[in-house]
């Protein structure tokens, strides 16, 4: 059973790299000669020429090279769906809340702040022996450059001239250094050269992955509890609003990579409902696909989890 389910899960993997080739009907065409097999090649076929014929806006198309599983109408949808979740979270947070919001994290000291971040990924992600060096944005260069960014590798950059608080550390640093990129470079390091390429492709994993990093990290924080859900909706609620007017005036998908990424993985994380170690897991092993596929994969992934709680001997 294990062998048939690993099997579907590569054949929908490559379903969504190789989308099968629309063709046109032969003279003579008649449905109820095909036999079940064709039937069901014939409804792939028709379903993927659906697809297509609805995403005539060359928009909808970007999206779906970059990853993601939403066309421009939808995701216009989705976002402001958030947007308004979201400011309507905040203005009943604003009447509960005191109106001073407490520093996420009361140290600026980068060093203590990667290991404080570095030990609870490794208690909420799958622990891996990972290490990063440390490398220093030049004076001259301050103004160029954000307060932290990943360098490839194992490589950390700190720009000393850019940062003063701790909150914008800490967030900035959960996303490019733990459980972000350099995490996730470090996960997927065993992969085959091919297969990391292929995932570049795919920037709406990539980043959507590196901003829900920084969206879970809030759980880390200072922040006392009733403060956390706050914080993420101002995170969700600032990129989402970028995202929507990037969307609406067909700007390079960069926001919305972010954002779409990001919403993508929060619905797959709801669909799962698992422990967040285990959904942490399943998602760091689909860094190839695109989300299409790692839904299909997430489909398989329950299954198999289920089976392997209910017939352990299997």
């Amino acid at each position: 059973m294990r062998k048939v389910l690993l099997v579907l899960c590569l054949f929908l993997t490559a379903c969504a790299s190789h989308p099968p080739q629309a063709v046109s009907k032969p003279s003579g065409f008649d449905y109820m000669k095909l036999s079940d097999a064709q039937k069901e090649e014939y409804a792939v076929l028709k379903e993927y020429e659906r697809v297509q014929a609805a995403e005539v806006d060359e928009y909808s198309k970007l999206l779906r090279n970059i990853g993601l599983s939403k066309n421009a109408e939808e995701l216009g949808q989705i976002l402001d769906e958030t947007i308004k979740d979201c400011r309507l979270s905040l203005n009943v947070y604003t009447k509960l809340l005191p109106t001073a919001f407490p520093l996420l994290y009361s140290t600026n000291d980068y060093e203590k702040i990667l290991t404080h971040l570095k030990a609870s990924a490794n208690a909420d992600f799958p622990e891996i022996d990972s290490d990063y060096i440390i490398k220093y944005v030049p004076k001259d260069k301050g103004r160029l450059y954000p307060v932290a960014f990943y360098g490839g590798g194992n490589e950390l950059y700190i720009n000393q001239y850019s940062y003063s608080e701790g909150e914008i550390l800490f967030t900035t640093l959960a996303r490019e250094a733990y459980p972000g990129r350099l995490y996730q470079a470090a996960y997927s390091e065993d992969k085959p050269p091919v297969v990391r390429e292929i995932a570049e492709n795919y920037k709406s994993y990539i980043n959507g992955y590196s901003a829900y990093a920084e969206y879970y990290s809030y759980k880390w924080s200072e922040l006392p509890p009733e403060y956390i859900k706050a914080a993420q909706n101002m995170m969700l609620l600032s990129l989402c609003e970028a995202a929507k007017k990037e969307l609406d005036e067909r700007k390079p998908p960069h926001y919305v990579s972010y954002a779409g990424g990001l919403l993508e993985i929060l619905e797959l994380k709801e669909t799962a409902d698992y422990p967040d170690k285990d959904f942490h897991e399943f998602l760091l092993g689909q860094a190839a696909f695109p989300f299409d596929t790692i839904k299909s994969n997430l489909n398989v992934w329950i299954f198999l989890k289920w089976l392997e709680k209910n017939n352990p001997s299997q």
